[in-house]
Formats: C-alpha cells, structure tokens, sequence
C-alpha cells in the first residue's frame, strides 16, 4: 500500500483476491532489512526469480520470497541510490533500470552493480528543456532505448541507445 502504511498485500494471480498475507511494514515504515518504508515498486527479477522491490524511503532494492519472506539486499542504503521507485529489467541482457526520484536513472548489471547513469533532469535542461524532473518509471524498448517517465510535470522522454565504435 505504498504510502499508506508501508506494507505489501499479496493477491491470488487468478482471481485478485487477496491471500490472505502482508508483510512488510511496519506502519509508517520501517528500517530493518525485511521492513520497508514507502515500497514504491514492486517487480519480479527473473534473472534470480524474486520479487525486488524498490524500497523507496530507505534508499535501496531488497529481494522477497513469494511468501513475503525477506532474502536479501539488491542495492544497499548509502549506495547511489537516494529514492528508488521502480526496477524494468532487461530480460535478454540482464541490464537493470532504476529511476531515482532525485533526478538520475540507474543502469546495473546482473550482479546489480551499476554501469551507467542517465542524468534525466541534467540531460533535458541541456536540451533546452527544464521539466524533466523526479523519474517515477522507466523502461527498456526492445531497440535498447529507454523510455522515462517522470512526475511532476508528468512527462515521457526518450533516450536513444548510443553504441561506441572502437
């Protein structure tokens, strides 16, 4: 329930009731690894078959079972993460994209270590273009570009792959 009271409610893929678990939490969010303050997004990463979500006010990914059960940490608090809110991941190259509230987009690779950032304000501004704030989502195209989706102004921006020659 996002901003609600920081838990996560698991439903029944085929009928949309919930099953009966929550986890998460505490009310009004928590700092431990396993409790989650603002879960902002919630993802599955098939490239070890948990659920990633982007615990959003602690500043870091944390792996769950599908049984809420807490596996482990993705990306640390005190990483280059300040606001995480949502994770696409790139199935056919394993990379990850990680936009962050304060202004980049993240892209990690399959160990979850990061290679690139896309500075999404810094980048538009220098396109003469101001309103590109807060990355709220992102997303892999099958062409390898990245489409970004940010909050307030709600905007979507293209970033083109760009392949270096040696």
């Amino acid at each position: 329930d996002g901003y609600g009271s920081s838990f996560v409610h698991l439903m029944d893929a085929e009928s949309g009731e919930w099953s009966n678990l929550t986890f998460g939490g505490p009310s009004g969010g928590g700092s431990d690894h396993g409790q989650l303050n603002t879960p902002h997004g919630i993802n599955w990463d098939p490239r070890v078959d948990l659920l990633l979500i982007s615990d959003r006010s602690n500043g870091r990914l944390e792996y769950y079972q599908l049984d809420g059960q807490y596996h482990s940490t993705a990306v640390e608090s005190g990483s280059f993460l300040s606001q995480p809110c949502n994770v696409d991941i790139d199935q056919a190259s394993g990379l990850a994209l990680v936009p962050d509230l304060d202004g980049p987009t993240y892209v990690m690779d399959g160990d979850n270590q990061l290679v690139s950032t896309i500075d999404v304000p810094g980048d538009a501004a220098a396109a003469g273009d101001d309103g590109f704030q807060h990355p709220h989502d992102a997303i892999f195209l099958p062409s390898g570009d990245v489409l970004v989706c940010t909050w307030n102004p709600g905007r979507l921006g293209l970033w083109r792959k760009v392949v270096e020659e040696s």
